[in-house]
Protein backbone atom coordinates (compact mmCIF):
# COMPACT_ATOMS: atom_id res chain seq x y z
CA UNK A 1 0.00 0.00 0.00
CA UNK A 2 1.42 3.30 -1.33
CA UNK A 3 1.70 6.48 1.27
CA UNK A 4 -1.22 8.94 0.00
CA UNK A 5 0.23 11.00 -2.60
CA UNK A 6 3.28 9.05 -3.81
CA UNK A 7 2.05 7.89 -6.89
CA UNK A 8 -0.78 10.95 -7.08
CA UNK A 9 1.13 13.57 -6.87
CA UNK A 10 2.58 13.75 -10.47
CA UNK A 11 -0.86 14.06 -11.36
CA UNK A 12 -2.47 16.17 -8.86
CA UNK A 13 -0.94 19.76 -10.05
CA UNK A 14 -2.93 19.30 -13.15
CA UNK A 15 -5.71 17.58 -12.34
CA UNK A 16 -6.95 19.10 -8.91
CA UNK A 17 -4.29 21.44 -8.01
CA UNK A 18 -5.91 25.06 -9.36
CA UNK A 19 -8.76 24.17 -7.03
CA UNK A 20 -6.85 25.99 -4.50
CA UNK A 21 -6.41 29.01 -6.51
CA UNK A 22 -10.64 29.89 -5.66
CA UNK A 23 -8.98 31.10 -2.27
CA UNK A 24 -7.64 34.45 -4.22
CA UNK A 25 -11.18 35.22 -4.21
CA UNK A 26 -11.55 34.77 -0.57
CA UNK A 27 -8.48 36.87 -0.21
CA UNK A 28 -10.02 39.62 -2.43
CA UNK A 29 -12.86 38.90 -0.11
CA UNK A 30 -11.52 39.89 3.62
CA UNK A 31 -9.56 42.81 2.02
CA UNK A 32 -13.03 44.11 0.27
CA UNK A 33 -15.00 43.43 3.06
CA UNK A 34 -12.54 43.66 6.24
CA UNK A 35 -10.48 45.87 4.55
CA UNK A 36 -7.18 43.14 5.31
CA UNK A 37 -4.70 42.96 2.86
CA UNK A 38 -2.13 40.13 4.09
CA UNK A 39 1.46 40.40 2.85
CA UNK A 40 3.01 36.93 5.30
CA UNK A 41 0.40 33.89 4.66
CA UNK A 42 1.20 30.43 6.18
CA UNK A 43 -0.03 27.93 3.72
CA UNK A 44 -0.59 24.14 5.31
CA UNK A 45 -0.95 21.22 3.36
CA UNK A 46 0.01 23.23 0.34
CA UNK A 47 -0.09 20.52 -1.74
CA UNK A 48 1.66 20.81 -5.67
CA UNK A 49 1.71 24.94 -4.87
CA UNK A 50 -0.43 26.06 -7.34
CA UNK A 51 -1.68 28.92 -5.23
CA UNK A 52 1.67 29.56 -3.98
CA UNK A 53 3.00 30.24 -7.25
CA UNK A 54 0.16 32.79 -7.89
CA UNK A 55 0.59 34.61 -4.25
CA UNK A 56 4.01 34.40 -5.04
CA UNK A 57 3.43 36.26 -7.96
CA UNK A 58 1.28 39.25 -6.44
CA UNK A 59 4.18 40.27 -4.23
CA UNK A 60 3.00 37.84 -1.67
CA UNK A 61 6.02 36.54 1.36
CA UNK A 62 4.59 32.82 1.28
CA UNK A 63 5.37 29.49 3.73
CA UNK A 64 4.21 26.10 2.13
CA UNK A 65 4.13 22.89 4.69
CA UNK A 66 2.85 19.83 3.17
CA UNK A 67 3.42 16.51 4.59
CA UNK A 68 4.02 14.71 1.83
CA UNK A 69 7.52 14.98 -0.20
CA UNK A 70 6.61 13.84 -3.24
CA UNK A 71 4.27 16.80 -3.62
CA UNK A 72 6.65 19.26 -2.17
CA UNK A 73 9.03 18.16 -4.73
CA UNK A 74 6.63 19.29 -7.52
CA UNK A 75 5.96 22.58 -5.32
CA UNK A 76 9.61 23.48 -5.17
CA UNK A 77 10.72 22.62 -8.41
CA UNK A 78 7.98 25.06 -9.63
CA UNK A 79 9.14 27.59 -6.54
CA UNK A 80 12.32 27.11 -6.12
CA UNK A 81 12.79 30.39 -3.93
CA UNK A 82 9.94 29.52 -1.71
CA UNK A 83 10.23 28.37 1.87
CA UNK A 84 8.91 24.82 2.31
CA UNK A 85 8.69 22.31 5.33
CA UNK A 86 7.92 18.65 5.20
CA UNK A 87 5.90 18.43 8.15
CA UNK A 88 2.27 16.79 9.29
CA UNK A 89 0.04 19.75 9.63
CA UNK A 90 0.06 18.89 13.70
CA UNK A 91 3.62 18.95 13.87
CA UNK A 92 3.85 22.75 12.29
CA UNK A 93 5.98 24.87 14.44
CA UNK A 94 7.66 27.96 12.77
CA UNK A 95 8.18 29.91 15.53
CA UNK A 96 6.93 33.73 13.44
CA UNK A 97 3.60 34.92 13.26
CA UNK A 98 1.68 35.44 9.62
CA UNK A 99 -1.09 37.72 8.44
CA UNK A 100 -3.12 34.89 7.16
CA UNK A 101 -3.52 30.94 6.92
CA UNK A 102 -4.69 28.94 4.51
CA UNK A 103 -5.47 25.36 4.61
CA UNK A 104 -7.20 24.54 1.17
CA UNK A 105 -9.05 21.82 -0.71
CA UNK A 106 -10.57 19.46 2.17
CA UNK A 107 -6.91 19.11 3.96
CA UNK A 108 -8.28 19.10 7.47
CA UNK A 109 -11.05 16.47 6.82
CA UNK A 110 -7.19 14.24 6.43
CA UNK A 111 -7.74 14.84 10.34
CA UNK A 112 -9.69 12.21 11.48
CA UNK A 113 -10.71 13.44 14.89
CA UNK A 114 -12.17 16.09 16.50
CA UNK A 115 -9.33 16.49 18.98
CA UNK A 116 -7.02 16.70 15.71
CA UNK A 117 -8.74 19.59 14.26
CA UNK A 118 -8.95 21.31 17.66
CA UNK A 119 -5.26 21.05 17.58
CA UNK A 120 -4.68 21.99 13.78
CA UNK A 121 -6.89 25.65 15.38
CA UNK A 122 -4.80 26.03 18.02
CA UNK A 123 -1.51 25.94 15.82
CA UNK A 124 -2.87 28.23 13.27
CA UNK A 125 -3.63 30.71 16.79
CA UNK A 126 -0.12 30.84 17.42
CA UNK A 127 0.73 31.30 13.87
CA UNK A 128 -1.06 34.18 12.93
CA UNK A 129 -0.59 38.08 13.83
CA UNK A 130 -3.95 39.69 16.08
CA UNK A 131 -6.37 40.52 13.97
CA UNK A 132 -4.41 37.81 11.41
CA UNK A 133 -7.38 35.57 9.45
CA UNK A 134 -7.58 31.88 8.76
CA UNK A 135 -9.54 30.55 5.33
CA UNK A 136 -10.08 27.03 5.13
CA UNK A 137 -12.60 24.76 3.87
CA UNK A 138 -14.07 20.97 4.78
CA UNK A 139 -16.01 18.44 3.10
CA UNK A 140 -19.09 17.67 4.86
CA UNK A 141 -20.90 13.98 4.76
CA UNK A 142 -23.37 15.06 1.95
CA UNK A 143 -20.22 15.10 -0.70
CA UNK A 144 -18.83 11.16 0.41
CA UNK A 145 -22.13 9.90 0.40
CA UNK A 146 -23.14 11.22 -3.02
CA UNK A 147 -19.47 10.36 -4.66
CA UNK A 148 -19.20 6.94 -3.41
CA UNK A 149 -19.02 4.17 -6.20
CA UNK A 150 -15.91 4.01 -9.12
CA UNK A 151 -14.97 6.19 -11.24
CA UNK A 152 -12.19 5.70 -14.04
CA UNK A 153 -9.72 8.12 -14.89
CA UNK A 154 -7.27 8.65 -17.58
CA UNK A 155 -4.20 11.10 -16.97
CA UNK A 156 -1.49 12.00 -19.03
CA UNK A 157 -1.82 8.35 -20.57
CA UNK A 158 -2.12 6.62 -17.44
CA UNK A 159 -5.25 4.74 -16.81
CA UNK A 160 -6.31 4.19 -13.03
CA UNK A 161 -9.73 3.93 -10.84
CA UNK A 162 -10.81 5.86 -7.72
CA UNK A 163 -13.21 4.06 -5.57
CA UNK A 164 -15.07 6.00 -2.36
CA UNK A 165 -17.03 4.46 0.35
CA UNK A 166 -18.57 6.00 3.64
CA UNK A 167 -19.46 4.82 7.04
CA UNK A 168 -22.65 6.35 8.60
CA UNK A 169 -21.39 5.16 12.01
CA UNK A 170 -17.19 6.43 12.21
CA UNK A 171 -18.33 9.34 9.03
CA UNK A 172 -15.06 8.18 7.46
CA UNK A 173 -14.82 8.40 3.95
CA UNK A 174 -12.33 6.05 2.08
CA UNK A 175 -11.29 6.39 -1.00
CA UNK A 176 -8.55 3.84 -3.40
CA UNK A 177 -6.80 4.97 -5.76
CA UNK A 178 -5.96 1.55 -7.97
CA UNK A 179 -2.92 2.38 -10.75
CA UNK A 180 -2.55 -1.24 -11.66
CA UNK A 181 -0.27 -3.45 -10.73
CA UNK A 182 -0.51 -3.52 -6.95
CA UNK A 183 0.25 -0.03 -6.77
CA UNK A 184 -2.84 0.85 -4.67
CA UNK A 185 -3.33 4.48 -2.03
CA UNK A 186 -6.19 4.67 0.42
CA UNK A 187 -6.83 8.45 1.48
CA UNK A 188 -8.84 8.47 4.42
CA UNK A 189 -10.96 11.52 5.27
CA UNK A 190 -13.53 12.52 8.47
CA UNK A 191 -17.04 14.28 7.52
CA UNK A 192 -17.13 17.14 9.73
CA UNK A 193 -20.55 19.71 10.22
CA UNK A 194 -20.23 23.10 10.51
CA UNK A 195 -21.82 22.91 14.12
CA UNK A 196 -18.70 21.05 14.94
CA UNK A 197 -16.11 23.09 12.96
CA UNK A 198 -17.51 26.10 14.83
CA UNK A 199 -17.19 25.02 18.32
CA UNK A 200 -13.72 23.99 17.98
CA UNK A 201 -13.48 27.27 16.55
CA UNK A 202 -14.45 29.25 19.48
CA UNK A 203 -12.62 26.30 21.96
CA UNK A 204 -9.48 27.55 20.12
CA UNK A 205 -10.18 31.66 20.32
CA UNK A 206 -10.43 31.86 16.64
CA UNK A 207 -13.82 33.95 15.50
CA UNK A 208 -16.14 32.80 12.51
CA UNK A 209 -16.92 35.50 10.44
CA UNK A 210 -18.60 33.57 7.34
CA UNK A 211 -19.67 30.60 6.21
CA UNK A 212 -19.98 29.46 2.94
CA UNK A 213 -20.99 26.83 0.51
CA UNK A 214 -19.16 27.84 -1.94
CA UNK A 215 -16.90 30.50 -3.88
CA UNK A 216 -19.53 32.38 -4.93
CA UNK A 217 -20.59 33.10 -1.11
CA UNK A 218 -23.85 31.56 -0.83
CA UNK A 219 -25.15 30.84 2.57
CA UNK A 220 -25.01 26.92 3.41
CA UNK A 221 -27.84 24.79 2.58
CA UNK A 222 -28.76 21.80 5.07
CA UNK A 223 -27.27 19.33 2.14
CA UNK A 224 -23.70 21.67 1.82
CA UNK A 225 -21.33 19.31 0.51
CA UNK A 226 -18.38 21.56 1.19
CA UNK A 227 -17.82 24.62 3.51
CA UNK A 228 -15.53 27.94 3.14
CA UNK A 229 -14.82 29.43 6.61
CA UNK A 230 -13.56 32.81 7.20
CA UNK A 231 -11.96 33.30 10.55
CA UNK A 232 -10.11 35.99 12.16
CA UNK A 233 -7.66 35.71 15.49
CA UNK A 234 -8.58 38.09 17.63
CA UNK A 235 -7.17 41.53 18.26
CA UNK A 236 -6.39 41.05 21.66
CA UNK A 237 -6.68 37.89 24.37
CA UNK A 238 -4.80 35.29 24.03
CA UNK A 239 -1.75 35.09 22.12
Amino acid sequence: MLKPYQKLAKYYYDEWGNFSLQYLQLIDYISSQYGFSPDSILDIACGTGNLISTLRGMGKHVVGCDISPQMLAIAKENNPDVEFHTVDMLDTKLDRKFDLAICAFDSINYLLKGNGVSKLFAIVHAHLVAGGFFLFDTNTPHIFRERQGIVAREIYGTKFTSTVSYDEQTELAYTIFDFGAGEIEQHVQKAYDDKTIAGLLRENDLELLDTFANIEYMAPAKNAKRLIYVVKKALSGLV
